[in-house]
């Protein structure tokens, strides 16, 4: 598997590196070609070209976006090199990046290891941050600690959002789609002068799948159903000479059907499997909840970015202020009862609320000395209320709810500079560092509650009095870098970076002892050199990044089985070491082509688990060796009136383990999406044809083994439409 894997990873790049290196006298790099776009990214906190930029960056901008159909973070996995997803329900959505992430939010005080900001605004929670694209200008995809100048404490890497700002340039926009499992959408904003000093912008977006991707033969209903709907508002205040002042307020809301989790048999454990056994039909997306699944999510924020400039530079205040709430119930084995022995459902509430400042000063571009230094402060509290049923024949035992509640408060301070030091005309060195502060308090109960005139709890789980923990750690996360721009189309960089993500207590313990057992933080060395280049003047970009991550106390979730509970242990040491390439190549004035793929070999170095079991030299789990992802665009111009394009896209992703033992595997899958658009010259209308894993394949986002079988999650069938856009003024 891995070895067909490495033959077409590389037989791919070298075909595109080959074509477009070794023949550039070819018609595709012929005279009088378009270029490729200058790209503008925020990665270091200024506005700057992403070919000087000394950090492994992906941005997608408001066309490519569009262009893909991403509604939501899960349509960038593999699209960028090293980004994963994975989702057990839709408010728990889990990332990760070079093999770092947090699998799965359970508990109040586990930090992402995957960082997501909206317009610099800092998200703690993944049930937060994951709704849907609307109105976006770009989005960054960090790979890497981000551990001196990004809020909070960044380990393995950061989805930076930027939303489109207002302009007194008046202008409107309308986005209509509609597709199979009738599904629609509405999306657009209007944009304009208020006054003089003045300009705002208001966006609005909705969608629903009314049909849903599934479906529970038990209630005759369906499952895996979407709606959700955001509304957000913008105020600029540039009327000043040197004062700028942008106010936001956003609100969303979503709710569905839940996931379809469907066991399958365990082919590492002996004997048909406890549920899968019981499945009258191979459906996969058929499944016999007894009880009723579903989510409901609602979210609001406000922000405000003051800009100042002085002679010496510019004075930026970030405020932030987010509150979101969550119910999602979850059919836990998703088994026909009767004639199964087991029946489990969890419902799962959050409250989150937070409070951010940040405070920073830059320098001016000018001179050979370049800096930036700030403050930031956090306020996370979060409160998860939830509730497990369980029976009537759990494991034997009467039918019980085993009630958690878990509340945690997070104050994080940190300060931080960054400096850059032009030695000569083409090489600069960077340094910098942050001092962050991480406390948190956390309060937990535990407490069996039999129904029905049950006698109690199986005695694997235990009640326990409200447990009191705080706990407080402070770390220095260093940054250096020097960068030689070797010519006007050729930049190297090698870098070190350091970051670490607080520790934390345990969200679903299974007694008193389990939850004082406390988690330590994860702190991890990235060591990388890149080149971006471009050639064939800007006809052809490649940058390539070699990276090696030496990561500390990593914090790994695992199921227990003993006491069907979720436990988060540090695993020692572990090790990534990879390698990442992006080319994009203009080949005529109307056909393009790109490509993006990451290798990466991963170890636990040192790995002994609560249990005393030894993963130690194991490969790790949820991480594929080898992703990529490839398109082409080809543009047909006066058909008719109108201009013509298509567009097709395969993202590519190898084998992986679904857990740390290294059993239990999810085979390597494609998937296929294609666009046909046709629009007016001015681009102000367009309606395309666009459609998504066009090949229907099937494929786990994710997957858990217990009791001798696999569930799993099935990632999204064939889905596909059509969009009408029309653009006024601008």
């Amino acid at each position: 598997m891995k070895r067909q894997s490495n033959y077409k990873f590389g037989t791919t790049l070298s075909a595109i590196v080959i074509a477009n290196l070794l023949y550039p006298g070819s018609p595709a790099l012929a005279q009088g070609a378009a270029k490729i776009e200058e790209v503008i990214v925020r990665a270091q906190k200024r506005s700057e070209n992403l070919q000087v930029v000394p950090v492994a960056v992906t941005a997608f901008n408001a066309k490519s976006l569009e262009d893909i159909q991403a509604y939501d973070v899960s349509d960038l996995a593999n699209r960028a090199p090293g980004l994963m997803f994975q989702q057990s329900t839709p408010v728990s959505q889990e990332l990760s990046i070079r093999g770092i992430g947090t699998i799965g939010e359970f508990g109040a005080s586990v930090d992402p290891s995957v960082a997501t900001f909206m317009d610099e605004i800092y998200i703690g929670r993944m049930g937060v941050a994951t709704m849907d694209f609307f109105d976006i200008d770009r989005i960054e995809v960090l790979r890497g600690p981000q551990g001196t100048l990004f809020g909070k404490n960044v380990v393995g890497g950061a989805i930076s959002v930027h939303t489109a700002q207002p302009e007194h340039e008046s202008s409107s926009r309308i986005r209509l789609g509609y597709g199979n499992y009738q599904s629609s959408l509405v999306s657009g904003h209007v944009n304009g002068s208020l006054t003089d000093g003045m300009a705002g912008r208001l966006s609005a977006h909705y969608r629903d799948r009314r049909e849903g991707y599934g479906y529970n033969a038990y209630l005759d209903e369906e499952i895996e159903t979407w709606s959700a709907y955001a509304l957000r508002g913008q105020l600029l205040f540039d009327g000043w000479e040197t004062l700028e002042v942008l106010v936001r307020a956003d609100l969303s809301h979503d709710d569905g059907d839940g996931k379809g989790r469907r066991a399958f048999d365990d082919p590492f454990t002996p004997g048909n499997g406890g549920v899968s056994s019981w499945y009258p039909d191979d459906d996969v997306r058929k499944i016999y909840n007894v009880n009723k699944q579903g989510h409901d999510r609602d979210v609001w924020g406000t922000s405000a970015e003051i800009n100042w400039e002085l002679g010496a530079g510019t004075v930026t205040s970030l405020t932030g202020y987010r509150k979101a709430d969550s119910t999602n119930i979850l059919d836990q084995f998703s088994a026909p009862v009767p004639p199964a022995s087991a029946a489990s459902y969890l419902v799962f509430n959050e409250d989150y609320e937070a409070f951010s400042q940040e405070l920073r000063f830059a320098s001016t571009d000018e001179g050979r000395l370049t800096w930036i230094a700030g403050l930031y402060y956090l306020n996370e509290q979060t409160q998860s209320d939830d509730d497990n049923f369980s029976g009537p024949f759990w494991l034997g035992g009467p039918a019980v709810n085993y009630h958690y509640l878990n509340i945690n408060e997070t104050v994080n301070f940190g300060v931080f500079g960054q400096a850059s030091w032009q030695l000569t005309d083409t090489i600069s060195l960077t340094a910098g560092a942050r001092y962050t502060v991480d406390d948190k308090e956390y309060e937990t109960t535990g407490t069996v509650i039999p129904i029905g005139g049950g006698s109690g709890a199986p005695n694997i789980l235990t009640s326990y009095p409200t447990q009191n923990m705080s706990e407080s750690w402070d770390r220095v996360t260093p940054k250096f870098d020097i960068n030689w721009q070797v010519s006007d189309d050729v930049f190297l960089y090698a870098s070190a970076n350091n970051g670490f993500k607080g520790g934390g207590w345990q969200g679903k313990p299974a007694s008193e002892a389990t939850a004082r057992t406390e988690f330590e933080p994860e702190v991890a060395w990235s060591y990388e050199i890149g080149a971006k280049t471009e050639w064939f003047d800007n006809r052809f970009r490649a940058n390539v990044a070699a990276f090696h991550v030496d990561y500390e106390d990593l914090q790994v979730l695992q199921v227990y089985a003993l006491c069907v509970c979720l436990v988060v242990s540090n695993a020692g040491d572990a090790q990534i070491t990879g390698v990442e390439v992006e080319t994009q190549a203009v080949l005529t004035e109307n056909f393009s082509i790109w490509f993006s793929g990451s290798y990466m070999d991963t170890e636990y170095v040192d790995y002994i688990d609560g249990l005393g079991r030894d993963f130690s030299g194991n490969t790790m789990h949820r991480t594929p060796e080898v992703q990529f992802y490839v398109g082409t665009e080809y543009e047909i111009p006066q058909v008719g009136p109108w201009d013509l394009s298509f567009m097709v896209d395969y993202r590519w992703q190898d084998e992986i383990y679904w857990s740390v033992n290294n059993t239990n595997t999810e085979d390597d899958y494609g998937l296929l999406g294609a666009r046909l658009s046709y629009a007016s010259p001015d681009g102000r209308y367009s309606v395309s044809l666009w459609g998504k894993n066009l090949t229907d394949e099937e494929y786990r986002d994710r997957a858990s083994a217990i009791f001798g079988d696999e569930y799993s999650n099935m990632g999204a069938p064939r889905f596909y439409g059509v969009d009408l856009v029309m653009s006024f003024g601008g």
